[in-house]
């Protein structure tokens, strides 16, 4: 008993001294370093919002249509391959000037199943913001996947013509992404 109790004790002498470290040179002793710490920002920018082209389309199996306007939001984001719709801005040069993908708003996924079922909807309303209003002439919709694959369309854009984008007057309840609208406390 004595001998194990004199084992223990060396066995947490050689712990605390670190005689039983590994002499492997590219192992740095350790030691506690204080770092500083960095200024952080009293605000936090989500999203940079900046002048986009509005583009309200309503999509049926048989085509689309459009509204647009000049608005202030940030950008939708970059092409994924694996989207269903791809909404192109075309330049005057005949040269993308903006291009986002989003999924087919058509397509649905059912609920209540044991499988991964879709349902096709009848109609269907959706909005893309796309940088640099000012440059596009020309607005590409094209269905890459889901219902009316093959499909596709282009609009005329006529830039000073286009009229401010001001959400509707029947969403005062949501804000400008659809969410809840919340009123600062007083």
């Amino acid at each position: 008993m004595k001998t194990a109790l004199v084992i223990a004790a060396l066995a947490f002498a050689i712990l605390l001294t670190g005689c039983g470290k590994s002499t492997d040179s590219s192992q740095a002793p350790s030691r506690t370093v204080r770092l500083k710490q960095p200024d952080m920002p009293k605000t936090l920018k989500l999203f940079h919002m900046e002048p986009v082209l509005v583009a309200q389309l309503e999509a049926t199996p048989t085509g689309y249509a459009l509204q647009s306007f000049r608005g202030r939001a940030a950008p939708a984001p970059n092409l994924n391959q694996d989207d269903g719709i791809q909404v192109i801005g075309w330049g005057q040069d005949n040269r993308p000037v903006a291009i986002t993908s989003l999924k087919n708003p058509l397509l649905v996924r059912t609920s209540g199943t044991d499988t991964n079922q879709f349902g096709v909807l009848d109609h269907a309303r959706l909005t893309v913001f796309l940088p640099k209003p000012d440059d596009i002439r020309r607005l590409e919709v094209r269905v890459m996947s889901g219902p009316g694959q093959g499909y596709s369309t282009t609009f005329d854009i006529q830039p000073k013509e286009l009229k401010d984008y001001i959400p509707s007057s029947t969403s005062k309840d949501t804000n400008a992404i659809g969410g809840p609208r919340t009123e600062p406390k007083r």
